[in-house]
């Protein structure tokens, strides 16, 4: 019991990008990625796609897996569920390595 008391508890924390996502607010959500997975916590990545933007899952895929890499050349990360189409969202866990 003592020993659960005292057990981090790893929470799931998210960012938010979007398929129009610019270069100087990706570098912002990197540094938010970092911070939380700095923590201990899991990091929860996240496009909601809107109107015709569903038609292109592909071009959201490739900015999350770009973020990701991005993000695991500064900080060594590993992937707990890899990119995911989930109706008009791609999601995607990670944890640092």
């Amino acid at each position: 019991m003592a020993k659960r008391a005292k057990a981090k508890t790893v929470e799931v924390k998210g960012i938010r990008l979007s398929a129009r996502i610019g270069p100087h607010d990706i570098g912002v959500r990197m540094e938010q990625a970092k911070k939380f997975l700095e923590n201990g916590d899991k990091v929860k990545v996240e496009i909601i796609l809107r109107g015709r933007e569903k038609r292109h899952a592909d071009l959201g895929r490739k900015i999350i897996e770009q973020f990701v890499s991005k993000l695991n050349a500064e900080v060594p990360l590993r992937i707990d569920q890899s990119v995911q189409n989930q109706g008009g969202q791609l999601t995607s866990i990670i944890g640092k390595a």
